[in-house]
């Protein structure tokens, strides 16, 4: 009889039970008709049988911000609770008997304290931290001010006093080491609509030197840029559960995945370089010497032989001046798009519809036999129309003379 009074107890649905009762017309019966200290009773209004299973039959009303005292509920972790429900309640609500005062019958609303919802849910062991010393306030303030059943979680600034370089790793940097999976009732935040802008930047005021973010790595290419050269600006969108910066610079913005942390590059450079061909081609020993291949490799993807190797070409400025570090000594901002911006511009130019592409597998030098002499790219002429006659001649490609001009002049008769 023991094993099946106890089973009863844990299988009575009171939901259930109170919409048969309603049913039958009979009054809703009193928390106390059963909870009253003594074992339970069923007999007076049925004969013994079994009840059909059912959940969680209450919410727990509980407001914390008219509580005080972490300890006299929550055990410290990895322990749940401290002690049984109601012996936690009774050395402050005596008599115990008005039961719906922090019972709710378990329909709608679930109002059981509960955290918030995480975008980036967090590994966490409150084991190692309380370990250390740590109280409860320090990082789950938000609860005592918690009203009803949402109970604000730990914000970023709580972990950043002791996550700050120092003490310990830096928060704001190993996303990783925090933020290890996703939550699948939430979905991607979104990237930014456009990458990293320079231009807007310097726009903003901020006239940074370029070794304040980027740095060069042994192989000479460009080392991604550290979390910390973005935190000063970016710090709120860092600590938000669904950050958008993020995409700017990585191939997407969820922190729990592992990003790589440069995206993919450009067909289009916010920058331009200043070289010379002609101390490139002509004025460096033959072991050294250049070739057009060795930088005009194009981008995949892209559908003109622009610079495509980065630093890989420029292997030789590891040791040689200007060195790979200073950025500044070829890299000017706005220098190629104002100069690709200039030849598309022009009336007569080519620069809109020509593709360096299969078509046009030609040696360099026979369209641009003045490259060769360039100090500066900017000198560098455009074709002339004698480098295309050998070729469209209306046999082996369409001829240059007649009336459609317009298939290679894209810009023909548009003002600058």
């Amino acid at each position: 009889m023991r094993l099946v009074a106890a089973v009863l107890a844990l299988v009575f649905d009171h939901v259930a039970h109170d919409a048969k009762v309603a049913v039958s017309g009979a009054p809703t019966a009193e928390c106390a008709a059963c909870h009253d200290g003594a074992r339970t009773r069923c007999g007076g209004c049925h004969r013994p049988r079994r009840f059909p299973a059912g959940g969680r039959d209450f919410s727990l009303i509980f407001p914390h911000d008219r509580h005080d005292g972490c300890a006299t509920c929550h055990a410290t972790p990895p322990a749940k609770a401290a002690g049984a429900p109601h012996a936690r309640c009774d050395g402050c609500h005596q008599p115990m008997s008005a039961c719906a005062t922090c019972h709710q019958l378990g329909v709608g609303r679930d109002l059981t304290p509960h955290l918030a919802a995480s975008a980036a849910p967090v590994q966490f062991s409150h084991a190692t931290h309380v370990g250390r010393g740590e109280a409860c306030l320090p990082c789950h303030d938000g609860a005592t001010r918690a009203a009803g059943e949402i109970v604000a979680r730990p914000t970023m600034e709580a972990c950043e006093r002791c996550h700050d370089g120092r003490s310990a790793f830096a928060a704001l940097v190993g996303c990783r080491r925090c933020h290890d999976r996703a939550d699948p009732a939430t979905l991607p935040s979104d990237a930014p609509p456009r990458p990293f802008d320079h231009g807007a930047h310097r726009g903003r005021g901020m006239e940074l030197a370029c070794a304040r973010c980027h740095a060069i790595a042994a192989a000479g290419v460009p080392a991604p840029v550290p979390h910390a050269a973005c935190v000063g600006c970016h710090a709120a969108d860092f600590r938000a559960s669904r950050p958008t910066t993020c995409g700017a610079c990585h191939v997407g913005t969820e922190p729990w995945r592992p990003l790589r942390a440069d995206a993919p590059r450009r067909l289009q450079s916010e920058f331009g370089a200043e070289f010379s061909h002609a101390a490139h081609l002509d004025g460096m020993p033959p072991r050294m010497a250049a070739t057009c291949a060795a930088c005009h490799g194009g981008i995949p993807g892209g559908s003109d032989r622009r610079i495509g190797a980065g630093h890989a070409a420029c292997a030789c400025h590891a040791l040689e001046a200007p060195r790979l570090d200073g950025c500044s000594a070829c890299h000017k901002l706005g220098l190629l798009p104002a100069r690709d911006l200039r030849r598309e511009r022009d009336p007569w130019s080519v620069a809109a519809k020509f593709r360096h592409d299969a078509a046009h597998a030609v040696s360099c030098g026979r369209c641009h036999p003045t490259a060769a002499e360039a100090r500066t790219v900017d000198v560098i002429e455009t074709p002339k129309k004698a480098a295309c006659a050998d070729c469209h001649d209306g046999r082996t490609a369409f001829k240059m003379t007649g009336h459609a001009c317009a298939r290679c002049h894209g810009q023909l008769f548009q003002t600058k």
